[in-house]
């Protein structure tokens, strides 16, 4: 599966994405460190979509994304509150190894890269920012 549609967005992998017009395999979720009890933004690029099957009855299925992680600390994402921008740099991984997320708690970023630049400018995109990806005939979460 290189495409599915959930909470709004229009997500594909990273590689699927590479050569086409828009971009929409960059992933933005809520999470926290484990030792602080606020929120932390997690922004990410999208490399696989797996859907998980359990059997019996009923069937029941479960979307996960398996993402890149950037550094989520301030030595790798900075943000410019009053233009509604937060730059990642690109190279500084997140370290810890957990590159899965359910589907349903993503949100989409929009990436804008500089070639000269180590930095990625990331906007937060609300639902209604995502529709104009989206046409009004998609209704399914899932698109192949």
């Amino acid at each position: 599966m290189h495409q599915y549609n959930v909470n709004g967005f229009k997500f594909a992998t990273e590689k699927y994405s590479k050569n086409k017009k828009t971009n929409n395999s960059g992933v933005w979720v809520k999470g926290d460190d484990g030792n602080q009890n606020e929120n932390i933004d997690y922004f990410g690029v999208l490399h696989e979509i797996l859907e998980l099957e359990y059997s019996g009855w009923p069937i029941k299925r479960i979307v996960l994304f398996q993402c890149k992680w950037f550094d989520p600390t301030s030595r790798g994402t900075r943000e410019f509150k009053q233009h509604n921008i937060i730059e990642v740099k690109h190279t500084r991984k997140y370290e810890a190894y957990d590159p899965f997320i359910i589907a349903q708690n993503a949100k989409q970023d929009e990436e804008e890269t500089f070639e000269e630049d180590e930095w990625i400018d990331e906007e937060e995109t609300s639902e209604d920012d995502a529709c104009e990806w989206i046409d009004d005939e998609e209704t399914s979460e899932e698109d192949e």
